[in-house]
């Protein structure tokens, strides 16, 4: 019996999270440096990529992840011209360059926070330098902080 509660409150509390807007759920844990919004790498390296470009930093802005643009799951490669719907990310190592695509309709909701977090960034006081990765030095592991 205290299985099946447990299993109803637990069902109530996804349908909640489910129902709830987009924006805050694609919000949630970036404003916080203790809480992670995205456990998926290569989402927080295209969010990241929106905000620096909605904000105006574009390459000044740096970003010390460099694992989590490899871990995107990429639509194109090696393309010159994109195919219509992508958004171009450009990744250069030290020794080659290549461009990339991915498909908006993937990231919607990645591309909405982006600009609203994007939006706030720009209004933030001009010596911001950082934004992305931060690390816990206590638990050893990557956690995720947009400074704004």
């Amino acid at each position: 019996m205290i299985f099946l509660f447990s299993l109803f409150i637990g069902v109530l509390f996804f349908l909640q999270r489910g129902a709830a807007d987009h924006h805050e759920q694609a919000l949630e844990g970036c404003r916080n440096i203790g809480k992670t919004g995205f456990e998926d790498e290569g989402y927080r390296a295209f969010l990241y990529a929106v905000i620096a470009m909605t904000a105006g930093y574009g390459p000044e802005l740096n970003y010390y992840c460099q694992r989590e643009k490899e871990a995107v799951t990429w639509e194109t490669k090696d393309q010159v011209t994109p195919p219509e719907g992508t958004t171009l990310l450009e990744y250069s190592p030290a020794d080659w360059r290549e461009k990339y695509g991915i498909k908006k309709y993937y990231y919607e909701f990645l591309l909405d926070a982006g600009k609203i977090l994007g939006k706030e960034l720009k209004e933030a006081p001009a010596n911001k330098t950082t934004i992305g990765c931060k690390f816990d030095d206590y638990k050893k592991k990557k956690i995720l902080c947009f400074s704004l």
